[in-house]
């Protein structure tokens, strides 16, 4: 790992030449949102060094207990292909190029997918099924939603085929992972019905206006009323819930309050789901942290490296003690004695399946992966 705080293309560049030995080497590289850093220019001298490569620009990086939003974080995987580009998510049909066959060799240890992906794309959820449906349980998968803070959607994700939105980038990598994936959100009321959606956009619950319907459950359990001026604010505490079978809830961060009432999410909303209302505090979200920590670390003796992505609505909700979370996590490698730094970044949702279950694009989440070699 490097972590570049003031990086400029020269720099960026000499640092991926040293670290480059093998052909097989791809790099992964997270910049934080504040980055003054050229991308276009840089896509344009890797490819010239032959340097292969995929990204993102993200709201934050974790580097060990500390989060910060500017500077560039380098990983080094050993992959058999270059990363594959996914581009216009938002198609009613998403159409995968090409999977190299080595992704589906039979061997003893699976491979691991990193997908980053635009996470403000109102494609993502069918994007996952499609790719779930090709792959299934032959790889581990993890990834993050990448974007601003802002939440106005630009070009967020790149390789060395450009700079863009509205997409997904893969790499299959050999170097096998062990995941957790905690939140430590809770039940509140439900279930209400999401009678009609576009996307990731809630159009009715239970047949009626879903704002109606949201304020009027949040504002008995709230001392605050909750309204279009201040609906995040008060949102971030009380996310949906999509129940699944035989794991935690699928996290939905409601995001805005339209004109017509309607609630945009992030990611996709399924019609005629049936979704609780969550809620979550400081204790419930740090022991979420400690128990996705523990949860990566089953049945690994000596893990190599991190990688960890972490909702940025997390640090939104606990604020100051977003650290704390950070400092637990990092505490919880001690005590399993595991020599590693915490890497990784804040995203727009998390991406992975689920005790093997199907691949999903989580909210308000802890997704932590534990690399083995």
């Amino acid at each position: 790992m490097r972590y570049i705080k003031k990086p400029s293309n020269q720099i960026i560049i000499k640092e991926l030449l040293s670290l480059m030995k093998e052909s097989t080497d791809v790099f992964l590289i997270l910049a934080g949102e504040k980055t003054e850093w050229n991308i276009d220019e840089f896509i344009s001298i890797a490819n010239n060094q032959g340097i292969v490569f995929m990204g993102g620009v993200f709201p934050g990086l974790i580097i060990g207990n500390t989060k910060t939003d500017e500077g560039v974080l380098i990983k080094k995987f050993r992959a058999n292909g270059a990363p594959i580009l996914i581009s216009e998510l938002n198609k009613s049909k998403i159409d995968l190029p090409k999977i190299p066959n080595f992704v589906f060799e039979g061997k003893n240890n699976r491979q691991t997918a990193l997908i980053l992906a635009d996470g403000l794309s109102s494609g993502i959820t069918l994007f996952l099924k499609v790719l779930f449906h090709k792959l299934g349980n032959t790889v581990n998968y993890i990834g993050g939603g990448a974007g601003l803070i802002s939440l106005k959607q630009e070009p967020c994700v790149f390789s060395n085929e450009g700079f863009f939105k509205d997409a997904a980038i893969i790499l299959f990598t050999e170097q096998t992972i062990n995941l957790g994936i905690k939140h430590g959100w809770t039940y509140v009321y439900g279930p209400i019905i999401a009678t009609r959606t576009n996307k990731n956009i809630i159009l009715e619950l239970n047949w009626q206006n879903p704002f109606e319907v949201y304020k009027k459950i949040i504002d008995s359990d709230n001392n605050a009323s909750i309204s279009s001026e201040n609906f995040f604010e008060i949102s971030k505490g009380y996310p949906f819930g999509i129940s699944k079978d035989n794991c935690e809830y699928i996290v939905r961060d409601p995001l805005k309050v339209n004109d017509l009432g309607h609630i945009i999410c992030v990611g996709d909303i399924p019609v005629n789901s049936a979704l609780d209302i969550l809620k979550g505090n400081q204790v419930s979200l740090l022991s979420a942290a400690v128990d996705a920590t523990n949860e990566a670390a089953e049945q690994i003796s000596q893990a190599k490296s991190s990688l960890i992505f972490d909702c940025i609505s997390r640090t939104l909700f606990l604020e100051n003690g977003f650290k704390l979370e950070l400092e637990f996590i990092t505490d919880a490698f001690k005590h399993k004695n595991l020599d590693i730094k915490l890497e990784g970044a804040l995203t727009l949702g998390e991406i992975s399946s689920y005790n093997q279950s199907n691949l999903e694009f989580f909210n308000k989440t802890i997704l932590l992966g534990l690399f083995n070699e």
